[in-house]
């Protein structure tokens, strides 16, 4: 380990006004390439630390973004791989059915290359030329047009990947098929993080095992000038106020979720016999701000 850096607070899941980057500890970490503008988050210093070349590579965690948004905004390769293919042990939980460590690097070969140290089996074989000859790779659109600039570089890169024998299938679609898919995913968040991370305060061997959600509440409202100065914690205070009575409703949201993002996801690909699916990653980095918080457009996560 060469350092550890500054990330976003609470891994951006304090507030919905929340800056990438901030946190009470170490300040505002900015995008190298404009000190004005957004790093992203959560894994923000780590990118950063990447990027700047004090490091090779980093890792980072992620819920929903926290490593390939980062990636993105700073000029660099990183991927959210599968839950379950590497430990969760140690990551500063928000949700457990989607929180993972994920690599950040300078380029795919090194990404390759930290994610199978990562892995506990490497099963991967190594990145060779010609492998993607007669890969069916679906593109996915319904993220451009926000940005001429960035549709274009999309395009590029596109070009590429048919210049290196992938069949590109165009103008697909991933969108959710019913209407509280947002609701359920945002409720799932709110519980997991409330049960998580009292379990992760619990296993600590400190006298913060004791602590909870209500008591971090608590302990930011003591140090206000400190803690709540730029945002608040009205994440904090919606996933303390579920009670058990929700957990039925957690459960089913769950079970909504998973089914239909596996079922979108494998009825695509198996309609169009595809290898792949590729979407942009999001747009550059936005200007902080420090009243109404992250700008994210357009882009796809996790």
């Amino acid at each position: 380990i060469l350092g550890k850096t500054n990330l976003s607070e609470w891994a951006n899941f304090r507030s919905e006004r929340s800056s990438s980057g901030w946190s009470a500890v170490g300040g505002q970490t900015r995008n190298p390439y404009d000190l004005s503008r957004s790093p992203c988050g959560s894994s923000s210093g780590s990118a950063v630390a990447v990027a700047v070349r004090l490091a090779p590579l980093a890792v980072g965690t992620e819920t929903n973004g926290s490593v390939v948004c980062p990636a993105n905004v700073n000029g660099l390769v990183g991927f959210k791989p599968s839950i379950g293919v590497l430990s969760q042990i140690g990551i500063v939980p928000i949700a457990h059915s989607q929180d993972t460590a994920g690599p950040i690097t300078n380029s795919v070969a090194s990404a390759n290359l930290l994610f199978n140290a990562m892995r506990t089996t490497d099963a991967s074989h190594p990145l060779k030329p010609g492998k993607l000859q007669n890969k069916r790779i679906g593109i996915i659109r319904s993220a451009t047009g926000y940005l001429p600039e960035l549709d274009k570089l999309f395009q590029q890169s596109l070009d590429r990947l048919e210049q290196n024998g992938a069949i590109l299938i165009d103008g697909l679609a991933l969108k959710p098929s019913y209407p509280d898919f947002r609701a359920d995913s945002y409720l799932i968040l709110l519980w997991e993080f409330k049960q998580d991370l009292k379990q992760y305060f619990s296993g600590l061997d400190n006298p913060l095992s004791t602590l909870d959600l209500n008591g971090l509440i608590a302990f930011n409202k003591s140090q206000p000038e400190k803690e709540l100065a730029l945002f608040p914690q009205d994440i904090f205070e919606r996933a303390a106020a579920l009670t058990t009575e929700h957990k039925t409703k957690y459960q089913a949201a769950l079970t909504r979720a998973q089914n239909e993002t596996r079922n979108s996801i494998r009825t695509l690909t198996k309609s169009h016999k595809l290898d792949a699916i590729v979407a942009p990653t999001g747009a550059p980095a936005w200007s902080i701000d420090y009243v109404n918080g992250d700008d994210f457009l357009g882009g796809f996560s996790t």
